[in-house]
């Protein structure tokens, strides 16, 4: 058996089989329609869009089937006659997890792409530089080996001009929405990239429309939705559904609340995340390499996400925004032009890569790479830094606020314990109703969660927000407990700005050319 099985991989080697390797798992490509999750909710993705699944002993028995004869031999007759692949095989074949010669599969990719070194991945089928699987050949114009500043601004004002009709807020949004469409090209190649928050304070202003915009570009196709007005354990699984698929690009659409979870955060900043296999409990590596994008009314990022994401807000200034009258579609004229745009986006990226010139940006803790590209090559070619679209994120953060307003509260109070904070909390006695009412989250029937609000000085101890943190004032004598004091702090709010330097890129490996740091004020 161990001598068949040793075959009939070499068979599906030989033949470049749709079999791959991802995540511990034996996978293949299919093209999908909706993926349910759950009882109630789906994936909704375009009919026909590629999916990775995993294969199952009947699928590789039947890909076996189709490269590879084999023989059994009758007694009878007495000699050999053809037969399907044996159960035992496929079964043996799946259980041999790290022994696999089979191809190693990063991600499936719908349009020409940048590789990690920066050249252009054009041509259709694997790749075995990177693993990725180009699904569809393109007829791209023509893009220089070199293309120099003046080709990238050509290339730039033509993308662009797909965002003419929408209504920015200010440049800052602008630029980060260019910075999604340059980001949709080239994630695969990312190891990580922020998540794209797209706001507006009315609906129909135009925040799917410009999600679907940058999954055009990238797969032919609007981006799969997910919805993401759901607790954190719901949102966990779809995410884990949706990366296992191999989606590219995802878009957490319509949020009704703050958007929070931890498993979110994981998913921008990890290259590879465990996800249970929903129905049983076995945990898979996944690649993270999809652009994640989240959309709603008057939509905040809470805590962690706020250093994750560009919050890109739109306003048409009118009661109805849906009744405007537009010169022209802009999804689809990029579904008619895609290979235009797309061409245009890499030949953005490929002059600031062969220009060899550094852009003196702050370094982006988790987004490194990301920020060597994409940031590097807007502000280069002289648009707003859309990291600035970050700091909108940080300011609508509802934990911030409410941090900043209980360290506002405490900070005339003093040195305490939390003990003898409760005290002065209760009921009978004459407080500042400043306090009562900042840490009224920690109040219940009227008694105070001593234990909770423990954790949170324990969690938020000096943290700087507006200009306040919460430091330790050494121990009290007596009751051998911490005391707390809220200080302020000395806040710097110059702006960073960033300037063009002449320099010689650098490059770790043979991947990802970095760029000089420096900060100015």
């Amino acid at each position: 058996m161990a001598q068949v099985v040793d075959h009939a991989e070499r068979a599906l080697v030989d033949s470049e089989a749709n079999v791959y390797v991802r995540g511990g798992e034996l996978v293949r490509v299919v093209e999908s329609m909706a993926l349910p999750i759950g009882r109630k909710n789906t994936i909704k993705r375009a009919h026909g869009a590629p999916m990775i699944a995993a294969h199952t002993v009947v699928s590789l028995a039947d890909c076996l089937n189709r490269v590879a004869l084999f023989l059994r031999f009758d007694q009878r007759d007495r000699h050999w006659k053809s037969a399907d692949c044996p159960k035992e095989v496929a079964e043996t074949l799946l259980s041999r997890v790290g022994m696999w010669q089979f191809r190693p599969l990063t991600a499936v990719i719908s349009a020409p792409t940048l590789r990690p070194d920066g050249t252009i991945l054009s041509e259709a089928g694997y790749d075995q530089a990177t693993g990725f699987l180009l699904i569809e050949g393109m007829d791209l114009p023509a893009i220089p080996e070199e293309p120099t500043l003046r080709d990238a601004e050509e290339a730039l004002a033509t993308l662009d001009g797909l965002l003419e009709e929408f209504p920015f807020e200010g440049g800052t949004d602008r630029s980060a929405t260019l910075a999604m469409l340059l980001t949709a090209i080239v994630r695969p190649s990312l190891p990580t990239a922020p998540l794209f928050a797209i706001t507006a304070p009315t609906p129909g202003t135009g925040k799917s429309y410009l999600a679907d915009l940058a999954a055009v570009l990238a797969t032919g196709r609007r981006a799969a939705v997910v919805g993401g007005s759901c607790d954190e354990d719901e949102l966990d699984k779809r995410l884990g559904a949706s990366l296992m698929a191999g989606d590219t690009i995802l878009n957490l659409d319509n949020l009704d609340r703050p958007l929070k979870s931890e498993r979110l955060c994981q998913v921008l900043t990890q290259e590879v995340v465990k996800f249970r296999i929903l129905g049983r409990s076995t945990n898979i590596d996944t690649p993270t390499k999809a652009l994640m994008i989240a959309t709603g009314n008057a939509l905040r990022v809470h805590g962690d996400l706020t250093r994750r994401a560009l919050l890109i807000r739109l306003d048409a200034g009118q009661e109805r925004p849906e009744t405007r009258k537009f010169k022209r579609d802009p999804v689809q004229v990029a579904i008619i032009d895609r290979p235009k745009y797309v061409a245009a986006a890499l030949s953005i990226l490929r002059a600031f890569i062969v220009s060899g010139e550094s852009v003196g940006s702050p370094s982006l803790g988790s987004f490194t790479e990301w920020s060597n590209w994409v940031r590097s090559a807007l502000v280069w070619l002289c648009r707003p830094d859309p990291v600035g679209a970050m700091e909108k994120a940080r300011g609508t953060d509802p934990e911030r606020e409410r941090t900043s307003e209980i360290l506002a509260a405490l900070l005339p109070e003093g040195t305490w314990t939390v003990k003898e904070l409760s005290r002065r909390l209760a009921p009978d006695v004459s407080i500042n109703l400043n306090l009562r009412d900042a840490l009224a989250s920690f109040l219940k029937h009227n008694q105070f969660d001593r234990h909770g609000f423990g954790n949170w000085c324990a969690k938020h101890q000096n943290r700087p927000v507006s200009g306040m943190r919460l430091v330790e004032a050494g121990v009290d004598a007596k009751a051998k407990v911490r005391r707390w004091r809220v200080e302020s702090v000395h806040q710097d709010h110059d702006g960073l700005s960033l300037k063009s330097v002449a320099g010689t890129a650098g490059t770790r490996g043979d991947s990802f050319p970095l760029r000089t740091v420096s900060m100015t004020k």
